[in-house]
This record gives structure tokens, C-alpha cells and sequence, in this order.
């Protein structure tokens, strides 16, 4: 029988079996419409609400809701549609909407959802039971949760989205699955509020669209695949496949890393997090995990990871981010593997045992590098940051450095190392950078343990004590009252500018050989003046006064070196090489270099030879 309703019904409308309702446009039924049996057929271009909007009161099959773009359907105080059975159809431009649910379908499943108005639901947009269910949306469906499948068996379910599937609630889940059925969501559209999967075999393919929070995997196996935006991925329970597509990623494994797992970050800057016990050790396969820029570690366990070649791309980078890791936390990480690709390595206050690849790696620590770390840089030009407070000295082991070319002390601390000769490889040079160290840090170097290596040493702005070993070493003091010991060897103790060592912040240098040391300047010098050995010298006020007076024009050249050692005042006995930089003849404070070289050997020998530029 067909009914069609052109008044306003305030009582509701009853259905039976194979019945067909047409509500038409302008016209309300406020008591909602009751079906009893199957094969029912409801057209909304009006307004049905009740109670329930639409109830079908029996389980059977076949039963469909088509409601126009001018309908609704509305459930006062508990669902907008419910129906049993199976096999039932929703059609919706209109709008649907529940103080529970907008669309609750029970039990057996193979239900169709077809939806491009409005359906809302305070609890659930729509509530789908058993298996075999679809859902295409291109309108907006919301709730607390905008999707729930409360019990599923059989067929997989579908949905395909290119509309808005939302939670009304912060923080809420957009789409819910629950028990092992298998859940199969197409995205060209947005999915506001995180999306739960069950423990199945699920699928995401949302490359056309985007969602806004997490994507959470079951313990089934699941296959992923992310859009232009940024996107979580919650990976800690499945077996999972997963492509980032574009945006800034990030892929929350927990404990669950393993060799089952296949993870592609695609574009973007993409994380991969890691937050459990790894120290029995994990070997990454070529497929586990690629084009990913971190791999976070979380404080609280220990990590003993190896990567894959495969694992960083050609020319590109992979920070290892282990800065939280706590006293107890240790890190072995292994990438000797790689190579063509660089690591930058943010170690944590555990022990540390650090390899790098062939390519140029980055090896950071704050203020908890000790003696016995290990870092091996591998093959390239490998880095170790420090930044932290070193003043109290750290000596390291034979093994605590190797392969490593640079030593970098970042300001804002002090920094007293002494390095073993086991850490610079014959014939190889390490470079320690201190230069950006301002005038309240210092840096102490000693590296006289040092037998076949070499040392290029940049101090800073303080009042640094730089000692080199038995290679042939670069000390730069840098600005400050520094303190040099170039060791054996042929030594160069380099100056950039004049403020290095001028008037009473002059440098110290305590083993300058004439025969086999240089002095590095700007500026070219072209002549030596004869050695001075008259005259006063004070430390304190005086001594820019004096030492003008000692080396007048007449006693240094323009662009000339001279030795003095005054015979009288507090520094007699000391000998000085004053340096012209300014073309001034005579010694001008602030503008001429001078540079204590007390207890220099083979000075009589002194020649313009022993200056380079």
C-alpha cells in the first residue's frame, strides 16, 4: 500500500510489510513513522520526528529511507532512524539527526548509507552493526562519533568519503571500529577526529583527502596511505603498511618496530617514534622504514638499533633523536650500513655507543658526553657537538672518539677536554671549534697525548689554554689572554685579527721553535727589526705606555716583527713579539699585535720565513 502524507500528521504513521510512505514538502509528522515488517519504502521531502523518527520495530530485511534534499528526519529524545534486519537503504540530502543516534541500523549487516546533506547525531552520526555495510558520503555526517561499528562479522565494510565525517566532541573519534571485521575507508574528503581501527584487516586510503587526528592500526594487519597533509599514525598493535603521502608525518610504533613492518614517509618531514624495550636489538630491512627524516626515541628504555642502506636516501638525513633518554637509558645505534646518506645523532645522559655511515654525520650531546661513550663516525667528515657545562674536565679513552674530524664546543659553557692518542688516526687531523665561545667561557684543550695526529684549535672570546700534541697543529686563540703550547712538531699558532692579542690581552705562547713553528697573520711581514733588549715593561696601566715607548717608529717598521724583553720593571726577563698591523711604524695599542713568547727557542734564527698569511 502507498500512503501519501500532504497534511500535517500529529499522531505518526504506522507501516507493514512491502508498504511505501511519501511525506511530501511542507508537511510534518510529529509523531514519527512506525514500520512492522519488511520491504518498506519511507520518501522524506517533508519533516518526520518523534521519539524515534523512523522505527522499524521487527527484524526483517529490505527496508529503505530516502529523504530530499527539503527533508528530515529528527528523533526527539532517542535515534532519528532505526531499523533491524539487514539489507537496508538510507538515502539523504536532507538532514537526519537523533538526541542518540541519526542512524542506527542492527544487526545483520549489508546496509547501504548513502549521504550528501546533513546527518548528526549527539552520541553517533551513524551506528552500524554486523558486516557488509557502505557508506558514501559527500555531505557531513557527525556525532560524538561520526562513524560506529559496535559488532561486525562478515563482509568487509566500506566507506567512501569525499564530504566531512567529524566528532562533535575535542579530541573524538571520527570513525570507531571494534571486533576483527575488516573496515575498508576511502578519504578524498576530511575526517575531523581521530579514526579507530579493529583488530582485522583493515585499509586507509586517504591520498585524495586528509584527517585530523590520529589513525589508530588494531593488531590485524593494516594497509595506510596518508594525503598532502600531516598525519599520525598510530602503529603500536598491527602488522602495518603504511605510505605517508605528503605533510609532515608522524608514526607512533611503540614497542612494535619489526621486521614485519613496511613504513614509507613520503614527503615532508616525517618521525617515526619509537617508545619501548629495543636493547635486545632490532635489524632493519631494507623496506622497514624509509624516507623518514627522525626516528624518535622515548625516554625510559634502552635502544639497540641497526639501520638498513636502504633506510636513508642518497644525500639525505636521519636525525636520531635520543635527547630524552635519561642516566639509566642507554643507546647503541649502528649505521655503518649506510652509504650514502648522513646521521645526525641527538644522544641521551645513558651510555652511548654511536656509529655512523659513509656519509657526514652529526654526533650532539648536551652536558652528559663522558669517557665512556663511544662514537665512530664511519667514513665523511664526522661532527661532535657539545653543549653543556665541561668545566669540570673530561679526559677521554682510546676508544670514546674515532673517525671523528670535529669537535664543536657550543656557547654559553666552559670546556676543559684532554683527549687520548688513540682518538686522532695517523696522519689524521681533529679540528676542535671553540670560536663562538664569548668572553665568559673558556676553553681548556690538552692534547699532548696525542703521538701521529694533528689539531686545528679554534679558541674563543675568553682566556682560553690551548695545548697541542706531537703532530703538527693550528692553534688559533682567538680573542682573550690565551695560553699556547704548540707541543713537538711543526707547529702554527694563527691570528685572524688584531684584538687576539693586543695591548694587555696579549697571548701567551709557551714553546714557540723558530726552526720549526710559524706565526699566521693577515697581513704579510716583510721585514724583522732588530731585537730590543733595553727598556721597562709593567703589567697593569702601564704597559701600553712603556711598550710605545720601548718600540718606537725607529725600532718597528711598517709591516715589521721585533722581539723585546725589557730589563727592567715587572716583566723584565720576558720576551715579546710585537707585531705592526696598522702600517704604522711603532708599536700603537690596540692596533699592533704583541704576543708573549717567553722561553721560545732558536729566536736568533728568526727570519720573515716564520710568518705566513
Amino acid at each position: 500500500m502507498t500512503t501519501i502524507v500532504q497534511t500535517t500528521d500529529t499522531w505518526g504513521i504506522d507501516l507493514y510489510a512491502g508498504d511505501t510512505l511519501i511525506v511530501v514538502a511542507g508537511v510534518s509528522v510529529s509523531g514519527g513513522v512506525w514500520g512492522d515488517g519488511g520491504d518498506m519504502t519511507v520518501f522524506v521531502d517533508g519533516s518526520v520526528s518523534g521519539q524515534e523518527g523512523i522505527f522499524d520495530t521487527v527484524f526483517d530485511y529490505g527496508n529503505d529511507v530516502y529523504v530530499g534534499a527539503s527533508g528530515s528526519v529528527v528523533g526527539t529524545s532517542d535515534n532519528g532512524i532505526l531499523m533491524f534486519g539487514g539489507s537496508d537503504t538510507v538515502v539523504n540530502q536532507g538532514t537526519i539527526s537523533g538526541a542518540n543516534d541519526a542512524v542506527y541500523l542492527v544487526n545483520t549487516g549489508d546496509d547501504s548509507i548513502t549521504n550528501s546533506g546533513l546527518i548528526s547525531g549527539h552520541n553517533q552520526g551513524i551506528d552500524l552493526d554486523d558486516g557488509g555495510n557502505t557508506v558514501i558520503n559527500s555531505g557531513t555526517i557527525e556525532g560524538g562519533c561520526g562513524i560506529l561499528y559496535a559488532v561486525q562479522v562478515g563482509a568487509p565494510d566500506v566507506i567512501d568519503n569525499s564530504g566531512t565525517i567529524e566528532s562533535t566532541f575535542a579530541g573524538g573519534p571520527a570513525i570507531a571500529q571494534f571486533d576483527s571485521g575488516e573496515l575498508d575507508i576511502v578519504n578524498s574528503g576530511n575526517i575531523d577526529g581521530y579514526i579507530q581501527f579493529g583488530n582485522g584487516t583493515n585499509s586507509y586510503d586517504g591520498a585524495q583527502g586528509s584527517v585530523t587526528g590520529t589513525v589508530f592500526a588494531g593488531t590485524g594487519h593494516n594497509t595506510f596511505t596518508g594525503g598532502a597533509g600531516a598525519e599520525t599514525f598510530d602503529l603500536s598493535k598491527g602488522t602495518d603498511t603504511v605510505a605517508g603521502g605528503g605533510g609532515n608525518d608522524i608514526f607512533l610504533l611503540g614497542a612494535n618496530l619489526n621486521s614485519a613492518q613496511s613504513i614509507d614517509g613520503g614527503a615532508g618531514n616525517d618521525t617515526v617514534q619509537l617508545d619501548g624495550d629495543y636493547s635486545a636489538g632490532l635489524v632493519f630491512t631494507p623496506t622497514m622504514m624509509v624516507n623518514v627524516e627522525t626516528l624518535q626515541l622515548i625516554a625510559g628504555h634502552s635502544y639497540n638499533l641497526t639501520t638498513d642502506d636502504a633506510s636513508v636516501a642518497a644525500g639525505q638525513t636521519l636525525t636520531v633523536d635520543g635527547s630524552a633518554l635519561g642516566a639509566g637509558d642507554a643507546l647503541t645505534f649502528n649505521g655503518a650500513a649506510e652509504t650514502n646518506g648522513n646521521f645526525l645523532i641527538d644522544a641521551g645522559a645513558g651510555d652511548n655507543t654511536l656509529t655512523g655511515g659513509a656519509g657526514n654525520d652529526g654526533f650532539y650531546f648536551a652536558a652528559s658526553f663522558a669517557a665512556t661513550d663511544t662514537v665512530n663516525g664511519g667514513g665523511g667528515d664526522n661532527q661532535i657537538g657539545l653543549d653543556g657545562d665541561y668545566s669540570a674536565g673530561l679526559t677521554l679513552g682510546p676508544s670514546t672518539i674515532t673517525n671523528i674530524q670535529v669537535i664543536a664546543c657550543l656557547p654559553g659553557f666552559d670546556y676543559n677536554l684532554t683527549t687520548n692518542d688513540g682518538n686522532v688516526a695517523a696522519g689524521a687531523t681533529l679540528t676542535i671549534w671553540a670560536a663562538n665561545l664569548t668572553s665568559s667561557n673558556t676553553l681548556t684543550f690538552n692534547g699532548a697525548a696525542e703521538t701521529d695526529g694533528n689539531f686545528i684549535v679554534y679558541g674563543g672570546s675568553g682566556n682560553d689554554v690551548l695545548t697541542g700534541g706531537h703532530g703538527n697543529d693550528t692553534l688559533y686563540g682567538d680573542g682573550g689572554a690565551d695560553t699556547m703550547t704548540g707541543g713537538a712538531g711543526n707547529d702554527v699558532f694563527a691570528y685572524m685579527q688584531v684584538a687576539d692579542s693586543t695591548s694587555t690581552s696579549y697571548d701567551t705562547i709557551t714553546d714557540f721553535d723558530a726552526t720549526a713553528d710559524k706565526f699566521q697573520f693577515s697581513h704579510a711581514i716583510t721585514g724583522i727589526n732588530a731585537a730590543i733588549a733595553v727598556g721597562a715593561l709593567d703589567s697593569g696601566a702601564n704597559f701600553d705606555t712603556e711598550l710605545a715607548a720601548a718600540v718606537g717608529a725607529a725600532a718597528l717598521g711598517a709591516h715589521h716583527a721585533v722581539l723585546f724583553t725589557p730589563n727592567s720593571g715587572t716583566l723584565a726577563g720576558d720576551t715579546f713579539l710585537v707585531v705592526d698591523a696598522n702600517g704604522s711604524a711603532g708599536y700603537q695599542a690596540g692596533q699592533d699585535y704583541v704576543i708573549d713568547i717567553t722561553g721560545a727557542t732558536h729566536l736568533a734564527s728568526l727570519t720573515t720565513a716564520d710568518f705566513v698569511t
